[in-house]
């Protein structure tokens, strides 16, 4: 049985995680600041109040993961795959979602007003509500409120 890696409340600031499979992994409440999760796959994996800023998190597999408060400003999420991710309540300003697929992911409540590339990413089925803030001119066809 495999048990999923509890790292809520530690500190890695710029480590390398590159590569990794981290499927279900608890980083609440962690200093991630700088880490590099390129092509990690975190399935499920728990980001709630952690602090990821200039995070770079491209080409990684982040289905259903919870980022609910994070602190992303500057993460990169280019080619990221997160369907279902929970963005509610995170800080993404000057993050990179270029290429991303966030199929079915939950914004409510998130100003995404200074993200960049939102219009580049694949958003089937955003779900938002009336305090979600998206960028001046960013039309979406499938949102969900």
């Amino acid at each position: 049985m495999n048990k999923a890696l509890n790292l809520a409340g530690a500190r890695f600031p710029g480590t390398d995680w590159r590569g990794a499979v981290l499927n279900g992994a608890n980083f609440t409440y962690t200093f991630l600041k700088g880490v590099n999760f390129a092509h990690v796959v975190m399935n499920n994996a728990r980001f709630r109040e952690a602090i990821a800023e200039h995070a770079d998190f491209s080409h990684a597999v982040l289905n259903e993961a919870d980022f609910r408060d994070a602190k992303l400003r500057h993460a990169v999420f280019c080619h990221a795959v997160m369907n279902g991710a929970d963005l509610r309540g995170a800080e993404l300003a000057d993050a990179n979602f270029e290429g991303a697929i966030l199929n079915n992911a939950n914004v409510q409540g998130v100003d995404l007003s200074r993200v960049f590339n939102l219009s580049k990413a694949t958003v089937n089925g955003l779900r938002f509500d009336d305090s979600t803030i998206f960028p001046s001119g960013f039309e979406i066809a499938d949102k969900h409120r």
